[in-house]
């Protein structure tokens, strides 16, 4: 069965891919047929190609008053997908009085993108009513359009749940105003924001000044976040020195001047000591790490403090659920101990993206495939390449399709015009983002499990005490000719999302040799099977970091 797929994937990439331009291909159900079906979720979805048809946007209005959360969900992305200044009314009017999570977040993305400052007070005041991660979105997106006006409502913000989404926001601001921000989230006391912009990939430019203010902090938590963060710094290459050292051990110590009783300041003293000897206690370090993990700041990912961790600490660290620099990182542990640099990469070039579409609305494809009269065959897949307006739609767009019928082709444009980026801060108009639609059965039914509920996100394998499923069924990848041609050989890393049923629901690729690679790893993934992931008794959906290996025979 193996060489007959493989026989096929090489015959069509050898022909053709067809290429289309979204929304040339002709309907499988036309606009008239679309407004004369039952409003549902499927049904509002295949609206957004028509979005500029006046009849399609009065059908939209209307179902922003829909009972349904999932036809309220799915009618504000279709207007995100639009950008019509005329849905701004209607929405901001939905959003008043909405009390579902997932279709306020939707209503909050649209309204901020669309609807221009003139309405930012209202959303920001919508979000912290519905609270959860409402106001997390809400800074996010006003983040990626108009960063400067995050102050205006910073008082309002810090120390609610957008204090993490606004610490890294801050980082979009100039020096003076940052600064400004800093200063106010440290006398709020507020912990979420310190740790957070710690957390942050530009940590690194935090200013001496502000890091003295969160030293200097009377909240424990935010004294000893900071206190890694100045350690990191000081064992960096080359070393940033913020305080000398001997400083650093005396701010380590508790307020008496005695020993530290935080354990956390202690297995952080015994990693600056490891220079000069081994691990010099017993205590029980992964323990430590497990029970404080989220006061580590997360650019030790990347610090040579790694270095001297013993494999169980940095298993209780979660590097399950690091970002690809941190894998290499650690893969290349034994080298830097000895003296050699890491092993070489070959680069990929330009900026790119390649990942599956995400999950949305549960049940949603399925709806889709009904309404489109799409009935895929096995191999039915759909790659989507696009780049980025600065508000997150979509643009440049171009689908390549195995085995579609123009009925499924419909189904594939509505899910990757409806796909939004999880992505921070401003969108790279260089960035090349690449989603693949899986159309067989199998594929769908996993996609259509929904995504996690906005409160309960799913946890990492490596965090706490979960540990990596059991795959129970493995599909090979198949490795592209002109890559064996050209010898490239390595490891795809990839980061997956496994439903509670024990399928891959959704992959990204976070490091890749080429790209040629990356597209044959994630097909092959995309099949693997789990057994289901208990906590508490209860399958749950977790994300796990997955690797994919290209070897060839010497």
């Amino acid at each position: 069965m193996r060489s007959v797929i493989r026989r096929r994937w090489r015959a069509t990439a050898a022909a053709a891919w067809m290429s289309l331009c979204l929304g040339s291909a002709a309907s499988a159900i036309d606009l008239d047929a679309l407004l004369n079906a039952p409003v549902s979720a499927g049904s509002i979805a295949l609206l957004v190609e028509h979005t500029a048809d006046p009849r399609a946007q009065a059908r939209l209005i209307e179902a922003l008053k829909d009972s349904r959360a999932d036809v309220r969900t799915v009618t504000a992305r279709v207007m995100f997908a639009s950008s019509q200044s005329a849905f701004v009314p209607p929405l901001l009017a939905a959003l008043a009085v909405e009390a579902d999570k997932l279709a306020g977040l939707e209503e909050i993305r649209t309204l901020l993108t669309i609807g221009g400052p003139a309405h930012d007070e209202a959303v920001i005041a919508a979000a912290l009513r519905l609270n959860g991660v409402a106001p997390g979105v809400a800074v996010d997106t006003l983040a990626r359009l108009r960063a400067g006006r995050l102050m205006t409502f910073a008082s309002r913000l810090l120390g609610t749940a957008a204090s993490p989404a606004l610490a890294r926001a801050s980082f979009l601001l100039d020096d003076g105003t940052r600064e400004v921000l800093w200063k106010m989230a440290i006398d709020r006391k507020d912990e979420r924001f310190v740790v957070a912009a710690l957390g942050s990939p530009r940590a690194d430019t935090i200013d001496a000044r502000s890091l003295s203010l969160a030293l200097a902090s009377q909240t424990p938590d935010i004294r000893l976040s900071t206190l890694w963060h100045v350690a990191m710094l000081a064992v960096a290459e080359p070393p940033v020195a913020i305080v000398p050292r001997a400083e650093l051990t005396t701010l380590l110590a508790s307020p008496t001047g005695d020993a530290p009783t935080d354990a956390l300041v202690r297995f952080l003293l015994e990693l600056l000591d490891r220079r000069k000897a081994e691990a010099l206690s017993k205590e029980d370090w992964p323990a430590v790490i497990r029970a404080r993990q989220p006061l580590i700041p997360g650019q030790l990912r990347e610090s040579r403090l790694l270095l001297r961790m013993t494999e169980d600490e940095l298993l209780a660290l979660g590097a399950a659920s690091w970002s690809a620099e941190s894998l290499r990182f650690i893969n290349a542990r034994d080298d830097l101990r000895d003296g050699r640099p890491p092993r070489s990469k070959v680069p990929v070039e330009g900026p790119r993206e390649l990942r599956t579409v995400s999950p949305f609305v549960a049940g949603l494809a399925q709806q889709l495939m009904t309404i489109a009269d799409c009935r895929p065959r096995d191999m039915a897949v759909g790659v989507a390449e696009f780049r980025y307006m600065p508000s997150g739609r979509k643009t440049a767009i171009k689908l390549s399709v195995l085995e579609l019928s123009p009925a499924c082709q419909q189904v594939a444009r509505a899910l990757v015009l409806l796909d939004v980026p999880a992505i921070s801060g401003p969108l790279s108009p260089d960035l090349i983002d690449t989603i693949v639609v899986r159309l067989a059965k199998e594929a769908v039914a996993c996609l259509d499990q929904g995504p996690d509920p906005p409160e309960k996100p799913a946890p990492r394998i490596g965090s706490g005490h979960i540990k990596a499923p059991k795959k129970t069924r493995d599909t090979k990848p198949i490795y592209p000719h002109d890559r064996i041609a050209a010898r490239t050989e390595g490891m795809v890393i990839l980061n997956g999302r496994i439903s509670a049923t024990g399928c891959m629901q959704s992959l990204e690729v976070l490091s890749s040799p080429h790209p040629r690679l990356s597209l044959a790893a994630l097909m092959a993934a995309a099949q693997w099977q789990y057994e289901p992931t208990l906590v508490e008794d209860k399958p749950v959906p977790v994300i796990m970091t997955v690797t994919v290996n290209f070897i060839l025979q010497r």
